[in-house]
């Protein structure tokens, strides 16, 4: 796992560990919700593990939140989120950029989707 995608879940991980704990959810109950186990959970809240981004939708409607939100850094950490995001696309050729943005599209369709149903 690249630093930027380490950064990456470990800010999602905090998120979901956050959230969570003030919906009052076990790590237990969460993971049997969005059908992963306790052990893959419990790593995913530390960074050791991204979630799959088809698991995002689930995890975020579980949390009661956007999967933006999921995302979403607090004040200084917005600018190395940026960064992050950033090196993550370094080193990738033009089709694999236009790729991910043809991906980051859909996903924003799909969270566009998601907050209309709530």
């Amino acid at each position: 796992m690249s630093q930027a995608t380490r950064k990456l879940a470990k800010l999602v991980g905090t998120n979901i560990q956050e959230r969570r704990k003030k919906l009052g959810l076990t790590q237990e109950c969460l993971a049997e919700k969005i059908g992963v186990g306790q052990q893959s959970l419990s790593r995913m809240e530390r960074g050791d593990i991204a979630p799959k981004l088809e698991r995002l939708p689930d995890v975020a409607a579980t949390l009661r939140c956007s999967v933006a939100d999921l995302f979403r850094a607090s004040g200084a950490d917005d600018h190395a989120l940026t960064r992050a995001l950033e090196d993550a696309l370094a080193g990738l050729n033009i089709h694999e950029k236009e790729y991910l943005v043809r991906m980051t599209g859909d996903l924003a369709a799909l969270l566009r989707e998601a907050r209309k149903s709530e």
